[in-house]
């Protein structure tokens, strides 16, 4: 059986897009954390560099410019941790919107009148235990149903029923077999 598979990394942006921000007001609050310190202590360290006496062994502008390095590491460190928590926020909450979507998909399905489907999700996607349950509860309801079905031929055979009583069962029963069979998700 082929497991489902969306391209889509997408699947419900409001939620999807909250959790990539959510991740990066904490990274960026990290990284605010982390340079501010590092100014901190490169003032503090400033201050004890200009009032001592190696001052004349060291060019001037040393100070401004490890500075400058750490700003343009701090930059760097922004950027690409904005870069690594938008990729993976975006490849965790498809694994956690995605199941929904689909599982949110075969419940319209059902409540249209549609067939009772065998869910499948990817292999990586969270939830594969809600899945299988609800696929026990899909294979136990086809399971009353075959025994609903069963009982009610059998009471349409049966030699005592009036012809009224017979025609009502029957079009109870084409109706069982007609709407909620279980099949395969597509």
């Amino acid at each position: 059986m082929r497991q489902a598979g969306r391209s889509q990394w997408l699947t419900d942006r409001g939620l999807q897009f909250k959790l990539i921000l959510v991740l990066l007001l904490i990274g960026t609050l990290n990284l605010l954390f982390y340079l501010f310190t590092m100014v901190y202590f490169f003032n503090e360290i400033n201050t004890l560099y200009m009032t001592s006496a190696v001052v004349a062994e060291l060019p001037v502008d040393y100070m401004a410019s490890q500075k400058q390095l750490l700003l343009k590491v701090a930059l760097f460190g922004f950027l690409l941790q904005a870069a690594l928590i938008t990729l993976l926020g975006a490849y965790f909450s498809s694994r956690i919107s995605g199941p929904i979507y689909r599982l949110n998909s075969v419940f319209k399905q059902i409540l249209a009148g549609g067939e009772v489907p065998v869910v499948t999700l990817r292999r990586h996607d969270f939830m594969q235990e809600f899945k299988d349950n609800f696929n026990q509860v899909v294979q136990h309801y086809h399971g009353f149903r075959e025994q609903v079905l069963y009982q009610l031929e059998r009471l349409s055979e049966s030699p005592g029923l009036s012809p009224e009583c017979k025609q009502d069962v029957n079009k109870l029963i084409a109706k069982l077999k007609a709407s909620y069979s279980v099949s395969p998700a597509p």
